[in-house]
C-alpha cells in the first residue's frame, strides 16, 4: 500500500475512536477444530510470565527470529487470582503481517529508515487489538524479512519493542527472514506457531490481516496465498480496520515475493 493511499485512509476519523470487532464469525462446529498432533515448542505463549527482556528472543533457526511480548496488564496481575483456563477449549488466533499493515514508515518512505520510522497505519488498530485479545483472541505477528541483514538486527527488534509496547497485549511474533518454508506464502511460520500456543485450534474462528493481496498496485499475494494456504479468513487492512467492502479485482501472481519485499526491512542502507 502506498503512503499516499495510507495517509488518506487514516482520515476516516468515523472508525478511529471506536472500538472495531472482527467481522461476524461464522457459528463454530467441532469439526472445524484442529486436532492434528503438533511439536510443542518450550516458548509456550503464556499470559504470566516475567521475561527479563520484554519482549523475550529466541532463533529456533537461522531463517527465523521469534518474539514473545508479555502486557503490563499481565505482568502485573500474576499474584493475583485469575479464573482457571479451560485447556480444551480451542485457541482463537488473530493473525497480522507487520508492515503495511499494523505500521507504516512515519517518513513516507516505502521502508522505514529508523527503529522509530514507524506509525500506526491506521490510529484505531491499538485499540483494536487490545478488545481482540479481551475478548480471548490470541494476538499473532507474521513478517517476512527477507533483506534483514545481521548488522541491523538489533535496530529491527527495538522497532518491534516499540510497536508492542505501544499496542501492550499479549503477542507472538515470527520473522521470516529466508527464502524458505518459512517465508510467506509458505505456511511454515504457522506451524511454529501451533507448537507454542500448543492444543487446538478453532480455525472457523481465527483469520488473517496483510496488505500483500494480489491487487492492482501489490507487491504480491503472498499474504492472501499465506491465508489461503493454512485455511483462514483473509482480510486488507482497509477491509478490516476501515470496514471497507472487498475489492474483486487480482491480478495474476504466483504467491512469490517481488524484489520488494512484503515487509519493511533493514536493508544495506539501514533502512526497516
Amino acid at each position: 500500500m502506498s503512503p499516499s493511499i495510507s495517509s488518506k485512509r487514516a482520515t476516516k476519523t468515523s472508525t478511529m475512536e471506536r472500538a472495531i470487532s472482527p467481522p461476524p464469525l461464522r457459528t463454530t462446529h467441532s469439526s472445524a477444530k484442529v486436532t492434528t498432533t503438533t511439536t510443542t515448542s518450550t516458548y509456550r505463549l503464556s499470559l504470566h510470565a516475567h521475561p527479563t527482556q520484554n519482549p523475550s528472543w529466541h532463533q529456533p533457526t537461522h531463517t527465523l527470529m521469534v518474539a514473545h511480548y508479555t502486557s503490563h496488564h499481565s505482568i502485573n496481575t500474576t499474584s493475583k487470582p485469575h479464573p482457571a483456563i479451560d485447556p480444551a477449549t480451542p485457541s482463537k488466533i488473530a493473525a497480522f503481517d507487520l508492515d503495511h499493515t499494523l505500521t507504516a514508515p512515519k517518513t513516507g518512505s516505502i521502508h522505514s529508515q529508523s527503529a522509530t520510522d514507524w506509525r500506526f497505519l491506521y490510529p484505531c488498530i491499538p485499540t483494536t487489538l487490545r478488545n481482540l485479545s479481551a475478548t480471548g483472541y490470541k494476538i499473532i505477528i507474521f513478517t517476512n524479512q527477507g533483506g534483514l541483514k545481521p548488522e541491523y538486527v538489533g535496530m529491527f527488534k527495538a522497532k518491534i519493542a516499540g510497536v508492542l509496547a505501544e499496542i501492550d497485549v499479549d503477542c507472538i511474533v515470527y520473522v521470516a527472514r529466508g527464502d524458505d518454508r518459512y517465508r510467506k506464502p509458505r505456511t511454515g511460520m504457522w506451524g511454529v506457531m501451533r507448537g507454542d500456543v500448543g492444543g487446538d485450534v478453532d480455525m472457523e474462528a481465527c483469520f488473517y490481516v496483510g496488505d500483500a493481496a494480489g491487487r492492482e498496485g501489490d507487491h504480491s499475494n503472498a499474504d492472501k496465498g499465506f491465508a489461503e494456504g493454512v485455511g483462514l479468513r483473509f482480510y486488507t487492512p482497509e477491509e478490516f480496520f476501515l470496514g471497507e467492502k472487498p475489492k474483486v479485482e487480482e491480478k495474476e501472481s504466483s504467491g512469490e515475493e517481488s524484489e520488494k519485499d512484503d515487509d519493511g526491512h533493514l536493508d544495506s542502507n539501514g533502512s526497516a
